[in-house]
């Protein structure tokens, strides 16, 4: 699986993991609720992670196959 950061002039660093072309790869954000750290790959609730929850990559990695 490839993985890269982008990192635009303006905006926010993106994590872009893709199992096998760009143009589909899921975009990982790191966002703060209250005071912690989630990465998040969409709008819903359902679709992120505390950022130090033990299975995050393992999360993040099943979504972008």
């Amino acid at each position: 699986m490839r993985a890269s950061v982008d990192l635009p002039v303006r905006g926010e660093p993106v994590l872009l993991v893709s199992p096998s072309l760009p143009a589909f790869a899921t975009r990982v954000m790191a966002v703060r609720r209250d005071r912690e750290w989630w990465f998040s790959w969409g709008r819903d609730v359902k679709q992120s992670v505390p950022a130090l929850a033990p299975h995050a990559a393992d999360l993040i990695r099943q979504v972008a196959q």
